[in-house]
């Protein structure tokens, strides 16, 4: 079995350095947002998601790509953490290196086109 997380760039520059980890707190999808993990919750640390994550991301790094590309996130551990209850799902950070500018640009949960919006593809063998 395989997991991977599926993001469209949207633009075509060269995106910032960055890391996706795994939450460490208990969030809300819908109210995630940059200062808050739930609707009048903040997060630990607010704004970069940094102490608010698992200490390993998943991917540090840039991309570099087309506008819509999609770009794939192995997230095969992760996902079977989930399942057996090994790792708690409080779902996933995207964040910026401290210091340096934020060049990125992947679609959301609310662009019009369904092929763009982040997925999590899972493959069961």
């Amino acid at each position: 079995s395989e997991a991977y997380l599926d993001l469209c760039k949207a633009d075509s520059s060269d995106t910032s350095d960055f890391h996706i980890g795994l939450a460490d707190e208990e969030t809300q999808i819908g109210e995630v947002c940059w200062t808050n993990r739930k609707t009048g919750t903040p997060w630990s640390v607010q704004g970069d998601g940094h102490g608010s994550m698992m200490p390993t991301p998943i991917y540090s790094g840039r991309i570099t790509g087309a506008e819509l590309d999609h770009v794939l996130f192995d997230l095969t551990n992760q996902v079977k953490g989930w399942i057996d209850g090994s790792i708690p799902n409080n779902g996933l950070i995207i964040y910026v290196y401290p210091n340096h500018p934020v060049v990125f640009d992947f679609f959301g949960v609310t662009h019009p086109a369904s092929e763009n919006r982040p997925r999590l593809k899972v493959y069961i063998n």
